[in-house]
């Protein structure tokens, strides 16, 4: 029966922006949307980050691409904007998707090796999880293209997020000692701009003053942002960023890929010898309550496609423009902020 996903996956096209919408807002939520609508019609992994790397060269921004696990057909996809100052601000967005099924658990168990062989089961588009996270990530990252910088940017564009963080701790797990302490903070934005909740920063997994300032920002851009908190058991990117070490890595490989874990992994050689824990400060965007009602919380527990993300009640007709457009503007508004000299200095202070 685990073909039922494939037959409810039906093609559903990014909702157009709202009429009434002003000129100045349209296009920016225009673009929004056809990224979310591109990665949407891509189902292998591999392919969706092939279709993250021309759409940032589509933007003209120095892009590259980076290997996750020796094994793994995903990359990331990292964008760097070097501003006056070495510190560095991360963006961060995975751009795989994944399906409740059995087959997904499969390739999850061996590190998401299978992740292109078990995608064609996968009735879900990834357009909420995590489309949304990329058009927004993405937009933003051709905004500071054209402004001068004061800060350092870099845009990471994690694959393998779905097979137990595996782009985000590999990418970490390469940062030498001198990189990593130019870090000044991270910001992950995963699942957004969705019809069935409203946007929020999730508090706890995020560092409070940049939680706090979030907030403040979004209100000076008269957009909404409400206070969430992620579930028990649920991670995201962020993770990685805000504590790390190879003992812990370790660890995430037993809890994500149980005996996939064990299995070599790049993430298990970091450049930092002397095996301390490392943070940062971090802050996580996402919808408010990703996991709505009994049927997500069974279908997770069971492994079976139920929930609104993870299957196929994951389309892009669950995509609702206005939120989408809001979650790009405040996070316009915070970076802006962060881009003068003191909110440089008040960001770096942070850390």
């Amino acid at each position: 029966m685990w073909f039922l996903p494939l037959l409810l996956a039906c093609a559903h096209p990014v909702p157009p922006p709202p009429a009434g919408v002003p000129a100045a807002v349209a296009p920016e939520m225009g673009s929004l949307l056809h990224v979310v609508d591109t990665l949407a019609h891509q189902p292998l992994g591999s392919g969706r980050g092939k279709r993250v790397l021309a759409l940032a060269q589509e933007r003209g921004l120095p892009v590259h691409t980076e290997p996750i696990d020796w094994l793994s057909t995903e990359r990331n996809v990292v964008i760097d904007l070097p501003g006056r100052r070495e510190d560095v601000v991360y963006l961060v967005a995975h751009h795989d998707r994944t399906d409740a099924n059995w087959f997904a658990l499969a390739s999850v168990l061996v590190d998401g090796v299978l992740h292109d062989v078990v995608s064609p089961t996968f009735g879900g588009r990834g357009a909420v999880d995590n489309a949304t996270g990329v058009a927004v990530v993405m937009e933003l990252a051709a905004w500071l293209a054209t402004q001068e910088r004061e800060l350092s940017w870099r845009i990471l564009f994690t694959g393998g997020e779905e097979s137990g963080l595996r782009g985000s701790r590999a990418h970490v797990a390469r940062l030498d000692h001198e990189e990593w302490d130019r870090v000044a903070a991270a910001v992950n934005v995963d699942s957004v701009g969705v019809s069935y909740t409203p946007n929020c920063v999730m508090s706890g997994a995020s560092n409070l003053d940049l939680e706090t300032w979030v907030l403040q920002a979004s209100r000076r851009a008269d957009v909404p942002l409400q206070v969430g908190k992620i579930p028990a058991g649920v991670s995201s990117d962020h993770a990685p960023f805000a504590k790390n070490g190879p003992l812990l890595d370790v660890g995430r490989g037993l809890l994500f890929n149980l005996p996939g874990g064990v299995l070599p992994q790049r993430s298990w050689f970091t450049p930092r010898d002397d095996g301390h824990v490392r943070r940062l400060p971090v802050v996580v965007l996402s919808g408010c309550e990703d996991m709505q009602g009994a049927l997500d919380w069974l279908g997770a527990l069971l492994v079976v496609p139920t929930g609104h993300i993870h299957g196929p009640r994951d389309r892009t007709a669950e995509v609702d423009a206005t939120r989408l457009w809001e979650m790009w503007s405040g996070l316009r508004t915070w970076a802006s902020e962060v881009e003068t000299p003191e909110g440089a200095d008040r960001l770096v202070g942070i850390r």
